[in-house]
Order: C-alpha cells, then structure tokens, then sequence
C-alpha cells in the first residue's frame, strides 16, 4: 500500500478589507491590492482585471521578485460568484508598472464576484488577498446543492471522506474519477500535481486551496489517478462548495461538489 504524506492545510478565514499576513515572518509584507476592471460581466465576453499588490506597511510594490513561485506559478487569481456556482483559476502576469499583474476571464453572470489571490511572498508563507469584484451586479444567495458526484463531459467523479466532514477536524477524502464508466488513470499534470482541489464556505469568506497527497508529477509525460486522495480541515460549519480542477487531453476540467461540514466537538475544534 502506497503511504501517503500529509499536508496540514486548513481553511482559511480571510479578514474583511483585502489584506492579509497569514502566519508570515516579521521580514515577510502585509499583502494588500486593488483591481481595476474592463468589460461587462456576463456578456459571454472575458473580462480583464488588473491588480495592484503592494505591502501595507511601507507601500512597496510587489512584484516578481517579491513573490515566490508556489505550483509552477506567483499569483493564483480563484474566482466564483455570489452563488458558489461560477468559478474560475487564473494565473496573472506581470504588467507594465511595478507590482501591477493582469489576467482575464469570462464571468458568466452579471454578479458580484470574489476573487481570492493565492500568493507567497519571499520570506512569508501562503497567503490569500480577497478582492470583491462587479459588486453593484444582481446578488444572488448561495446555491446549495448537495452533491457528492460530478458529471463533465465524459468525465464523472465521485467523492467520498473516510469519516464525516466536521469543523475543526481533519479528515482524508478521496475523487475517484471514471471516463464513460471506466476508471480514469491518465490525469496530466497541471501546475506541478495531478489537481487543485479549492473550498469554499456558504459565508463566502473562507477558502481552501489544497493538493493531492503523494507523488507529484515530475515531467508533463507523467499521468496519475483514478483516485485523487487529499487532506482538508474545515475551519467553520455548514455548507461547503468544492471544485476539483484536473486537466484531461489538454483541456481544464472543473468537477463540482456540494456538501456540508458538521459541527465539530469543543476537542476537535480546540486542535485548529
């Protein structure tokens, strides 16, 4: 039997203005930023966001030597919509003027949007930026459907936890995935692992970003699955949407979840 390593990673509850130092070092910047945005949501068009990242401390512009790489990338850009329903990974580059980075994508909604960027900064640790994007398009309530299948394409999974998902908890779930009813064990390799597993609770507030325990791929040639096995420790209860991106013949592929998270005992939570 293959041992698995595990990664402590739990959700995160992010503060209401965008800044954030997530257990960073005193050397490490207070991430702030700003975005601007051209175009119109839900027109079926993309729309482009530029940010500014800067340390709220001194006002230093952050750009690419301030972030370090983490998954093949500095900036993770994860998107959803007021109802948990639309969501997107961008990566954005670089721009033109210090500590400016750009990136598109398509809203399908005329909705607000969160946007949550996944950064490292050299000499901190992982930290997440929350922006609030479109914020006078139509608010919707979170869409709770409960569902531990997912259907893309061809493309069906099913996900399943060793014990009941509770706050303050850690437990091991696993994604098996199947292509057209046949275990599906060709997953590419998408920003160094065989897929990014994001959270997201009915607050709207709190995230996750994890990645599949065990090997990760070390040439674009390696291929994975047909079980995804990941850690995740929920920090609050009640419903949680999760999105499984995996890559498949060169395409993303974003498999949907529903579920809610118990309230966990005084024991448990006391361990977060």
């Amino acid at each position: 039997m293959t041992k698995f390593r595990l990664t402590r990673i739990a959700l995160v509850s992010i503060a209401a203005l965008a800044t954030t130092s997530l257990a960073q070092s005193s050397a490490a910047p207070k991430v702030g930023a700003t975005a601007k945005v051209s175009g119109v949501f839900g027109s079926g068009k993309p729309v482009s966001v530029t940010l500014h990242m800067f340390d709220t401390v001194n006002g230093t512009a952050l750009g690419v030597n301030r972030l370090a790489v983490a998954h093949t990338r500095k900036v993770h850009a994860l998107s959803i919509d007021s109802s948990l329903t639309d969501y997107s990974h961008s990566h954005p580059a670089q721009g033109s003027e210090p500590g400016d980075w750009r990136f598109t994508f398509t809203p399908k909604h005329d909705r607000p949007y969160h946007v949550w960027l996944d950064i490292k900064p050299v000499g901190g640790e992982q930290a997440y930026v929350m922006l609030a994007l479109n914020e006078r398009g139509t608010n919707v309530p979170v869409e709770k459907s409960q569902s531990l299948l997912a259907d893309v394409g061809d493309i069906s999974a099913k996900l399943t936890f060793d014990e009941p998902l509770m706050s303050g908890r850690a437990a091991i779930g696993h994604i098996a995935i199947t292509r057209r009813g046949r275990p599906f064990a060709a997953l590419e390799p998408v920003m160094g692992a065989y897929s990014h597993i994001v959270g997201i609770a009915e607050d709207r507030r709190t995230i996750a970003h994890v990645h599949p325990m065990g090997t990760e791929p070390k040439a674009a040639s390696d291929r994975g699955g047909p079980t995804i096995d990941f850690h995740l420790e929920p920090r609050q209860a009640g419903f949680l949407k999760l999105f499984a991106q995996i890559q498949v013949d060169g395409h993303d592929v974003f498999l949907p979840f529903g579920l809610t998270v118990s309230t966990g005992s005084a024991t448990s939570a006391a361990r977060v």
